[in-house]
């Protein structure tokens, strides 16, 4: 990660992705593009590892939203992030991202993404 990339500026525990007993985070890297790490923890605070969902990285973004959330200048991919508990009954916590500067060239619009989650932390291709 570089200074630029803004890293920290939002976070959300997402719960127990990988079904360990320890809570696992997710954490904003709000560059122009944006991406979000998700970080599998490991009991002692460290990182055991991490994943990044946004733009061309692997396990991320599925290719319908790909191009929106992190191919388009400015989109500013994990503004917000939010912990939506299991929505889609697999066993693992699911997210919604923010995007406020992702839209249809509209001033002032965004859009959230709902994030369906692999125990892996990579998100699920609908």
């Amino acid at each position: 990660m570089v200074a630029s990339e803004r890293f920290g500026t939002a976070i959300a525990v997402l719960g127990d992705l990988d079904n360990d007993g320890v809570d696992d985070i997710a954490v904003a890297s709000r560059n122009d593009h944006g991406a979000v790490y998700v970080l599998l923890m490991n009991a002692d605070r460290t990182v055991k590892s991490q994943v990044k969902i946004g733009d061309g990285t692997p396990g991320g973004l599925t290719p319908g939203s790909l191009a929106i959330a992190g191919g388009v200048g400015n989109s500013r991919f994990g503004y917000s992030i939010g912990a939506l508990g299991d929505l889609d009954g697999d066993g693992v916590p699911d997210m919604a991202v923010g995007a406020i500067g992702n839209g249809n060239g509209e001033p002032n619009e965004g859009s959230v993404f709902v994030l369906m989650m692999h125990a892996d932390g990579t998100e699920r291709a609908s």
